[in-house]
């Protein structure tokens, strides 16, 4: 630390301190303020900037199971949307279940705010002194009900209708 106490010399902030053991002292407070300084500066860098980006997410019928990228993230509410959050933009896969219901996949393209975008992410994810929150609104997902399975009675009718509307018959 004598390279950051002996510039700092320069500029009168030992004066007056004449005596060996008074400008030791002095030169050990200088010392020690500037490591302290140093460190709640880089607290407080660290504390600073944060981007809370989150995805919301309503079905219909709700309480659908609800997976992003493969990954189960919870159930839909009735009254509320799934609120999920995540860390990078592009695109998401996601898939909505419910028992009855046909599963539906969806590919959501994401797409990062002006103020995530280089150079200003940097800015917006560290520096920035407040919190900025980036909320993704999605289309609620429509669910198809799911058709009883036929039996084999069914099948073979319906095979016979379409072979009539062909002009063929088997």
């Amino acid at each position: 630390m004598r390279w950051l106490a002996k510039p700092l010399s320069g500029y009168n902030l030992l004066r007056g301190f004449e005596s060996p053991s008074l400008r030791g002292a002095a030169q050990t407070f200088v010392r020690r303020w500037c490591v302290r300084a140093s460190g709640a500066l880089l607290l407080m860098l660290g504390v600073l900037g944060c981007v809370e980006r989150k995805l919301l997410l309503r079905s219909d019928p709700p309480g659908a199971e609800i997976y992003l990228d493969g990954v189960r993230e919870g159930e839909i509410p009735p009254e509320l949307p799934l609120e999920i959050g995540f860390e990078h933009y592009g695109v998401r896969l996601v898939e909505a279940r419910l028992e009855g219901y046909q599963p539906l996949r969806r590919s959501l393209v994401l797409e990062p705010p002006w103020y995530q975008r280089f150079p200003l992410g940097f800015f917006s994810e560290v520096l920035w002194p407040g919190t900025l929150e980036d909320v993704h609104r999605v289309p609620p997902l429509q669910l198809k009900a799911r058709q009883a399975p036929r039996g084999a009675d069914e099948v073979v009718e319906s095979a016979k209708r379409f072979a009539d509307q062909e002009g063929q018959r088997p």
